[in-house]
């Protein structure tokens, strides 16, 4: 690797290099001495050859943070020769040889931004090994579990600095370089005959090596026949974190060039290649064929590709589903499918094209601090949408937008920090990433319609161009995008100002919750309409100041809303309502005039003319009445005799009136979809079907379809029937409207909603003889499966999903639909359907598990086995043992014609599982414990842990089988699942009522609550916790139980676990363990005595009673004590006075001053004038004649009355400030997550600090007081970086202080 000195003064070089064995290192072509330390490797508990003490596990949990901190510094350090000085660079020639040092090893310049170089660049060469990797590298090779497994070996991002665990390297995100690879391979991985060396063998498959950068040259070894060298080249600037590689015997599938594109010719195209392992090479075409359409899409749309190829690696045993790095993502094999399938195609799809949307924002750019991640993520996600609304459709496209808002909404309750933090340096939270992914898309999306609204832009498609050609001219510096720098970007091509956008939606947390309703005022002709808002975040942090200041939720939010009127005539116009407080109302003027809101409007009949024709089948007419009413001409909305079969209920006279006094059809809220907010709006059930039937918008329909079915009626029943039955809507709104028709499944209908899912599903079976039979007595026998027709048969599924979903009021379902259910999974037959029904068979299964579960809400421990209260007839028990053996038979099916990775088999484990938690069947491990062995496929075994896990499997036997797979499992994804299903189960199994204690004490905690408040729920909650805790440690079987403790803390101490398992295992620990009781540590501070000699004032001869001295707790405060004090831990230096105010850790309030009378500094002992004993002696009151004016303890520096009460207003309103909230108190290195504080602010002081210096008289005049405070405001400036939440406070408090003018001069 190449270094670029920054500074003459390098003497040492500290790289990073874990599991590497290092041979030798030389610099410049000598020698150079080394030495590597790994702490994480070197953790031992106790002496050797002892076994460690399970209860220390809070200190293992500190040595690995502090092991971790001192890795960040690099493992190995490299002495530079004293034969080779750092000399400064000459010219700019130095730079050509950063780029073009022949050396296969990494290059590694300073920051990409320096245009020349200062000093002469280094090249190091280290040689190393490595054996057995533990991170970083995965080799998969056969076993006597999975003997067919092809062998392949790849890397691997299993933790977070896991490529320094496979070169040595600057681990850094930020720190880029140039890279050249050579790899030398064998031929062939199979052993082959000597006599035909030269002809290949069609056994055998080449070893072929994938990596990132540029494919240069493969070439046979020069020495050794058998093996091949492959070489490659990044030129491109990349950080380590971002290079992969794979080896292996892989099948290449180069994706054809698209020749009907039209933005290029197929030989400009970039090149794709898709690798896989023998033997799913049908199953690679499949899966990447439309990875081309992405390509081109992508390099139409935002800028040419970044790099010169794209490749694709399957593998098999990932322990995450994607590893994305520069030209080369490796992806688990699970995502290969064959042309049979249907639902794994759409995820494959979803997952590969957003794998190659990284490739320009996530690889390419990458953010410039961890707090503008979300900015990355969000733009690969927001492209990554715009391609697949070109492959999926917009309806596609939008209902996901809605889907996804409608999560964040309930997600963003106040748990959830916002998706920019510029104070927090560090990487965001695993639990909190899916979030930050799930909101970053949609922040973008509403800024794209906020820029587009302005007029003179086109939204994001402006910017987004731009950003990309920033990052591949060089503009863009080190390739890193601020969330500052994209905003701007966005403010100068479209001239919004968006800085209340940014505060609302990207700095603050929170979304809102909006109420609407309407009324129509005749005499203003216009709509008045009422908006609420509400914001939950901000209420549940209500009176918690600290959540506030680090969540930041959001009062209220301010912007512009669209809303849609469809007035009577039906012209939709569009109103904007400008929203900046949480309540108003708005008058919107209504266009139609008032003599044509009624229905015999010309255009009214017309339309009815209209359908009129279409029902006499005119063709034209039935088109143009199909853009006015979505599925118009339905037999059984237009024939009589259908109409009473299908059971439609139609409007009432008095409905019709009232439809036809409306003014308005219906109207939409949020029309453009500009806010990530939750509506609600009020308005009657036929503008909701209105909104329904005749609105083109998925999300129009979508909302329908939620209000309608709040409000089950008849009509309701009738309209969902309706929309599950056209064809023209979207397929995912029609799964929607047969989930709503569950609703409408009540005794109060007669369960209208049951019949119309019945009729609804009949289609798909053979008709009954008999058109009036009963449909709740009929045998559904479903007729051969055919699903070439795509939405049918994700309306089927959904039917499925319904049906069962319908409860008798005890929670129950009716028995016709577990027959029904039972039916499917009997008679299905799939023999000519050219698709694949795994997933619909595991439909079917997992419904039927929900149909046999009763959804009554039991009581606190009922699901004990002891306390079952729902006594199963024998209907019920013959209904179960049926759908049992049909589960089972599936189960031995898949066994023989294995589904897609098992699904089926999974399936049928959760339908025990959910038959085990309800105590419907026994639980027992047996059921699971065959499939959580090696040789079953990985997914499958996860699940059979889950199952396992449902159990009592802390019996003995289990848990040391338990243990063993954390150690020692070849697959790192099952380890990790087994480690955190672990501490999740023990929760489960509690409220399952395995623990009879634990109910007990939770019912008495319960008991005492009386509704006074939050406060007392939180306080039952936290000791409701601490009651579960103390149980847990205490049950014999589990806190107590032997296995636990003599194999918990060996594990967590190898040096080859997982780093996953590893923490999961010390917060089992945590659970189970008491830990042992530690005295805190002691911290002894020599407060050196001052250099300046300073005699204290002769005190005035005051006759007071001197009480005996008040002892001073360790830590006290640092106040002047006579030396007689010898009880106090801070040795004091026996000087006149303590005039240094450098004591940090040490705040005391002052002590009121007693009796009017306040002491001065005492003189050294020796110093007693006979005037003093005197006093002493004569403890009577003194001659009033003869008093002294004594100086308060403030002023005892020499400070001014006047200067003391500027000095302590000023303090008081800083105090008050809403920017001080950060400088009330001193800074704590681990509370405040700055480990390097006093390394860098050698002179800390902070509010309280100043207040306690103020009154112990430490400051002579105002202006020390001042200078403490620019010291104070400086040291945030100093540690901080520019535009950073801390400078920002710091600023506005300086602004604040200098504006008032607090101090003024001294009279």
């Amino acid at each position: 690797m190449t270094i670029i000195p920054n500074s003459s003064e390098l003497r040492t070089l500290h790289i990073h290099s874990r599991q590497c064995t290092v041979q030798s290192v030389t610099v410049g072509g000598h020698p150079a001495e080394f030495t590597i330390h790994d702490p994480l490797s070197s953790i031992t508990m106790g002496a050797a050859g002892e076994a460690p003490d399970c209860h220390k596990h809070a200190e293992l949990k500190r040595r690995l943070y502090s092991a971790m901190q001192e890795c960040d510094e690099g493992e190995l350090s490299i002495a530079l020769p004293r034969e080779l000085p750092v000399r400064a660079a000459s010219g700019a020639s130095s730079v050509n040889g950063i780029v073009y040092e022949a050396t296969p090893e990494p290059q590694t310049p300073g920051l990409a931004s320096q245009p020349t170089a200062e000093f002469m660049p280094i090249v190091v060469n280290i040689a190393y090994s490595l054996r057995n990797p533990v991170d970083g590298f995965e080799f998969v090779v056969p076993s006597d579990a999975y003997p067919y497994r092809v062998p392949h070996a790849y890397t691997t991002p299993s933790s977070p600095d896991s490529a320094r665990c496979w070169v040595p390297c600057v681990d850094n995100l930020w720190e880029k370089c140039t890279w050249e690879f050579e790899f030398v391979v064998p031929r062939y991985l199979e052993e082959r005959v000597a006599s035909d060396d030269d002809d290949e063998s069609p056994d055998c498959i080449p070893t072929v090596v994938v990596c990132s950068g540029e494919f240069v040259e493969q070439v046979a070894h020069p020495y050794n026949s058998n093996k091949s060298i492959f070489v490659f080249s990044q030129t491109t600037l990349t950080s380590v974190q971002h290079i992969a590689f794979a080896a292996g015997p892989f099948h290449l599938f180069q994706i054809p060039s698209d020749s009907a594109s039209d933005d290029a010719s197929g030989s400009s195209q970039t090149p794709i290649y898709a690798f896989c392992l023998p033997g799913l090479e049908s199953q690679l075409t499949n899966s990447t064929l439309f990875l081309r359409s992405a390509m081109n899409f992508y390099s139409s749309e935002f800028g040419s590709y970044p790099f010169g190829s794209f490749k694709l690696v399957f593998v098999d045993e990932m322990p995450t589903p994607r590893f994305d790095s520069s030209t080369l993502t490796l992806v688990s094999s699970d995502l290969l499918h064959g042309e049979d399938a249907i639902d794994q195609a759409v995820e494959t799809r979803h997952s590969l094209s957003h794998a190659l949307a990284c490739q320009w924002s996530g690889l390419n750019i990458i953010p410039k601090t961890w707090s503008d991640l979300w900015l990355i993520n969000g733009l690969s996600l927001y492209i990554n949408g715009l391609f697949l609304r070109k492959l999926f459709g917009n309806n596609d496209y939008r209902f996901k937008l809605k889907k996804d808002m409608q999560r964040v909404t309930e997600w963003d309750i106040g748990a959830m920090p916002p998706i920019c933090q510029p104070q927090i340096l560090d990487p965001p939270d695993a639990a909190t990433l899916p979030f930050i992914n799930l909101k970053s898309p949609l922040v973008l999306h509403i800024l794209d319609r906020k820029l587009g609204k302005s007029g003179t832009s086109l939204g994001l498609s402006r910017v987004l161009p731009k950003v990309f050609l920033s990052a591949i001219s060089g503009e863009l510096q080190n390739n890193a995008l601020s969330t500052h720098t994209f905003l701007r970007m966005c403010r100068k091509v479209s001239g919004v100002d968006l800085r209340t956008f940014a505060e609302q939606w990207i700095y603050g947390s929170g979304c809102p919750t909006f109420g609407f309703s309407a009324s129509f005022n005749r005499k203003k002709m216009a709509v008045e309409i009422t908006m609420r808002q509400d914001c939950p975040a901000h209420t549940a942090m209500e009176g918690n100041e600290i959540s506030k200041a680090l969540f930041k939720p959001v009062q209220f939010f301010e912007g512009q809303m669209t809303i849609r009127i469809h007035e009577a005539d039906g012209t939709p116009y569009e109103h904007v309502l400008d929203i900046r407080s949480p309540f108003k109302r708005y008058e919107v003027p209504f266009n139609t005039k008032y003599k044509r809101v009624r229905r015999n409007t010309k255009r009214y009949l017309a339309r009815q003319a209209a359908a009129q024709a279409a029902a006499e089948g005119d063709v034209e007419a039935a088109e143009a009445m199909g853009m006015i009413d979505m599925g118009f001409g339905l037999e059984i909305w237009e024939k009589e005799e259908e109409r009473e079969n299908w059971k439609v209920a139609d409007w009432t006279e008095e409905d019709e009136a009232t439809m036809s006094g409306a003014t308005y059809e219906w109207i939409r809220i949020d029309a453009d979809f500009e806010w990530i907010a939750s509506s609600k709006f009020e308005q009657p059930d036929f503008m909701w079907v209105s909104q329904l039937q005749r609105d083109r918008d998925v999300v129009a329909q979508l909302e329908a379809i939620d209000a309608l079915a709040e409000k089950p009626n008849s009509i309701v029943s009738s309209t969902l029937t309706k929309a599950v039955l056209v064809s023209n809507y979207y397929y995912r709104v029609r799964c929607e409207a047969a989930l709503a028709l569950v609703q409408c499944a009540i005794r109060r209908l007669d369960f209208l909603g049951l019949f119309h899912l019945f009729k609804l599903f009949l289609r798909y079976c053979y008709e009954p003889e008999d058109p009036g039979q009963d449909l709740f007595a009929h045998k559904y026998v479903p007729k051969p499966n055919n699903f070439t027709d795509l939405p049918e048969y994700f309306v089927r599924k959904s039917l499925i999903t319904a049906i069962s979903q319908v409860r008798f009021e005890n929670g129950n379902t009716p028995s016709v639909v577990r027959q029904f259910l039972i039916d499917q999974l009997r008679y299905n037959d799939n023999t000519s359907n050219p698709y694949s029904d795994g997933y619909y068979i595991c439909t079917i299964i997992a419904a039927a598990s929900f149909a046999i579960v009763s959804m009554s809400p039991p009581e606190r421990g009922e699901l004990a086995p002891s306390e079952n209260r729902v006594e199963q007839n024998q209907e019920d028990i013959e209904l179960i043992k049926q759908t049992r053996i049909e589960v089972d038979r599936y189960r031995s099916m898949d066994r023989l014609i294995p589904s897609p990775q098992n699904v089926v088999t999974i399936a049928a484990l959760e339908f025990y599982m959910a038959l085990g938690v309800a105590n419907l069947v026994p639980n027992h491990p047996k059921t699971f414990f065959s499939l959580t062995r090696q040789g079953n496929y990985s997914q499958l075994r996860i699940a059979a842990f889950d199952g396992l896990f449902l159990t009592k499997w802390y019996a003995p036997q289990i848990m040391r089988y338990v243990f063993a797979v954390m150690a020692n499992d070849p697959s790192r994804a099952v380890r990790r699942h087994v480690a955190k299903s672990a501490c999740y189960s023990l929760a489960i199994l509690a409220q399952m009522g395995e623990m009879k204690a634990a109910i007990k004490e939770s019912e008495t905690l319960l008991i005492e609550e009386d509704g006074n408040g939050n406060e007392k729920v939180k306080e039952s909650k936290k000791s409701e916790l601490d009651s579960w805790l103390k149980i847990l440690r205490k049950d014999r079987e589990l806190g107590k139980n032997e296995v636990i403790r003599e194999f918990l803390m060996p594990i967590a101490l190898m040096p080859d676990v997982d780093h996953e398992v590893r923490w999961c295992l010390l917060k089992l620990a945590d659970l189970l363990i008491r830990p042992v009781e530690e005295t805190p540590p002691t911290v002894k501070i020599h407060i050196p005595s001052t250099p300046i000699i300073e005699a204290a004032p002769q005190p005035p001869p005051v006759k007071t009673i001197v009480k005996a001295p008040r002892l001073v707790k360790a830590g006290g405060p640092p106040t002047k004590v006579a030396p007689t004090l010898a009880t106090t831990k801070l040795k004091l230096p026996g000087t006149p006075t303590i005039s240094s105010p450098r004591i940090p850790s040490i705040h005391v309030p002052p002590e009121p001053v007693k009796r009017g009378v306040s002491f001065a500094a005492p003189p050294t002992p020796t110093s007693i004038t006979p005037s003093h004993k005197a006093n002493k002696a004569k403890p009577s009151k003194p001659a009033s004649s003869s008093k002294p004016v004594s100086t308060p303890k403030a002023q005892t520096a020499g400070m001014s009355v006047h200067d003391y009460k500027a000095c302590k207003s000023a303090l008081k309103k800083l105090k008050t400030n809403k920017h001080a909230a950060l400088f009330l108190q001193p800074v704590d290195p681990i509370r405040d997550h700055a480990p390097n504080y006093f390394d860098i602010i050698k002179d800390p002081v902070d509010l309280s600090t100043m207040s306690a210096k103020l009154e112990e008289g430490l400051y002579k005049d105002r202006f020390a007081f001042q200078a403490d405070f620019k010291l104070m405001v400086a040291n945030a400036k100093l540690y901080n970086m520019v535009d950073s939440y801390v400078h920002n406070e710091a600023i506005a408090l300086e602004i604040f202080f200098e504006k008032r003018k607090y101090l003024p001069c001294s009279s």
